[in-house]
């Protein structure tokens, strides 16, 4: 098993995020926790997507939660620089519009210093409204909307932090 799992279960959940969470899942069943921390972070972030797109937001929510030590053990890694785009997508399906607008905003900023523009594209697209059935929505961070870094989009929601995000 090795870091290909990422565009296997993109690939396999892009259309059916069911099967994207059934393949993450088959995945991390074969990741022994602790032994491979990269590998079993970035399975996790693809299971929490899924579960997110397949209208399992709670339960998204909470296995984020339950990985934010994982993350941050990874130091600067792709996920850890992409989960406030995760955590922002969670909020914008749960309807806490402000902590999905705080999130991507965070996302793309850390996308920009990080120099990492094809990430950088897909947040600004999310943003935008694009991002999928549970990243889309009209939800543009208010730095990118007085900066025209998309243009057309709408800023909506007032400022909320993720954290306060509740059941």
């Amino acid at each position: 098993l090795s870091y290909e799992i990422q565009p296997a279960a993109l690939a396999g959940g892009h259309d059916d995020p069911a099967q994207g969470v059934e393949i993450a899942e088959r995945a991390l069943a074969l990741v022994e926790p602790g032994r491979e921390p990269r590998l079993e972070l970035a399975v996790r972030h693809l299971l929490i997507w899924f579960l997110n797109d397949c209208g399992m937001s709670w339960q998204a929510l909470d296995l984020l939660e339950r990985s934010r030590p994982l993350y941050r053990g990874c130091g600067e890694s792709e996920p850890l620089l992409l989960m406030p785009w995760l955590e922002a997508r969670i909020c914008r399906r749960l309807g806490q519009l402000g902590a999905a607008e705080d999130g991507l905003a965070e996302a793309w900023h850390r996308c920009r210093a990080a120099g990492c523009h094809q990430d950088l594209m897909l947040v600004s697209r999310c943003a935008a409204g694009g991002g999928g059935a549970a990243g889309g929505g009209a939800v543009l961070p208010a730095g990118l909307a007085a900066g025209g870094a998309v243009p057309g989009a709408t800023l909506v929601g007032q400022g909320h932090s993720a954290p306060g995000i509740r059941r």
